[in-house]
């Protein structure tokens, strides 16, 4: 959607949820030595200053990454996460998206490719990566990303990690991301693919992530973070899910030890609460 700009939900509680996996996610693969690929399908402008006036119409970030950023005893893992946010954060106010992510953790040998629809955020995530000059090569393109992911697979490392998160602001983005998911998975079904949705009223983000387990029964992790009940009017987000395809074995204990403190640093109400289930072969 050529409309949605993410710069109105940076940080937010969905933010930190889907940044920390995809965090632990490269850190993982950056412990082999062999090369690979990351896809970016939804790329957004890589840093967000949370004092523009976009981020402060809602204030997001305020229950999202400041709340970690605010608390002095984090786990270890969510601790070494934010550091590495701030040390890569050229001011206070800002806040590293996945892509400006990805572009500080891949490796000379390691290759970024990223898609950004938005010609104006497309511009502003061109001169980010420019400005940055990450390690590995960065190709990026102001075009359709799930087209463009299917284009270029599989990659030539045959390694490779695949964010997928739309902003879902039209019914039709769940059956597409589904129908290019399966896509790719025929032609990379090795392939790390994270997929972010939100938790909404609306029957199709409720389930989606059945859909997806329909398309990958095997080998996968699906993580939910639920920060407060229902709107009682159906509009809004009040939580987030991931569903990885082919995640890192570490993952299931990390989370698994985590998510209760996610959900104490970010819950908002008592409906607060977490789902995590796995499977690896």
């Amino acid at each position: 959607m050529l409309s949605y700009r993410h710069i109105f939900h940076a940080g937010n509680h969905a933010d930190v949820l889907k940044h920390f996996c995809l965090y632990m996610v490269l850190d993982y693969y950056n412990q082999k030595n062999k090369p690979y690929v990351y896809f970016d399908t939804h790329a957004g402008i890589g840093c967000y200053n949370l004092n523009s006036p976009l981020a402060v119409l809602h204030k997001e970030f305020i229950y999202g990454i400041e709340r970690l950023y605010n608390h002095d005893t984090l786990p270890t893992e969510l601790n070494n996460f934010c550091r590495f946010i701030r040390r890569h954060s050229r001011h206070s106010h800002d806040y590293l998206g996945s892509a400006a992510i990805a572009a500080y953790m891949l490796r000379k040998n390691d290759q970024l490719r990223l898609f950004e629809h938005h010609p104006q955020d497309f511009l502003a995530l061109q001169q980010y990566i420019d400005k940055i000059h990450p390690q590995a090569r960065a190709l990026l393109a102001s075009s359709d990303g799930l087209k463009g992911l299917i284009a270029n697979l599989p990659p030539y490392t045959r390694r490779g990690v695949i964010l997928i998160d739309p902003a879902y602001e039209i019914k039709t983005e769940y059956p597409l991301v589904i129908e290019y998911v399966t896509e790719a998975l025929k032609r990379f079904p090795q392939g790390c693919y994270i997929i972010w949705y939100p938790q909404l009223s609306r029957l199709e983000s409720k389930h989606f992530s059945n859909q997806l387990h329909t398309i990958n029964s095997e080998d996968f992790l699906h993580v939910t973070l639920t920060v407060s009940q229902a709107p009682v009017d159906g509009f809004g987000m009040y939580g987030s899910g991931l569903y990885i395809i082919n995640p890192p074995y570490v993952l299931p204990k990390i989370l698994s030890s985590l998510m209760p403190s996610l959900v104490s640093l970010l819950g908002r109400d008592a409906q607060a609460s977490y789902r995590l289930e796995s499977q690896l072969s």
